[in-house]
């Protein structure tokens, strides 16, 4: 959800995680990518809400244990989410943020 939001993080396992180190449950965030454009705490609180509106987007999807029955429901939830509205609408305002803040 968060990629087609436009926006990049690292996944990480986290102690107790019951699902496999390939699909970990936790998140890493870091902010070299934002301060190193310039952006400072507005922009921060622009991000950390598009983050918890993405997140909300796939808040009940089920993770499923069986490696098979993962496999398709990953393939069917990816193509989905490339197509959900909030999310395009998420990834345009980052898009618009961005060009305002170049990498230098």
């Amino acid at each position: 959800a968060l990629e087609v939001a436009g926006i990049v993080l690292n996944k990480n396992t986290v102690p107790n995680d019951k699902m496999p180190p390939f699909y970990p449950s936790g998140l890493r965030l870091g902010t070299p990518a934002i301060t190193t454009r310039g952006m400072k705490e507005k922009e921060m609180k622009m991000v950390a809400d598009w983050i918890d509106n993405a997140v909300t987007v796939v808040s009940g999807t089920e993770l499923i244990g069986d490696k098979e029955q993962r496999k398709v429901a990953w393939a069917k939830l990816k193509k989905d989410l490339w197509k959900n509205k909030e999310l395009l609408n998420i990834a345009a305002e980052v898009r618009q943020l961005t060009k305002k803040f170049p990498l230098p």
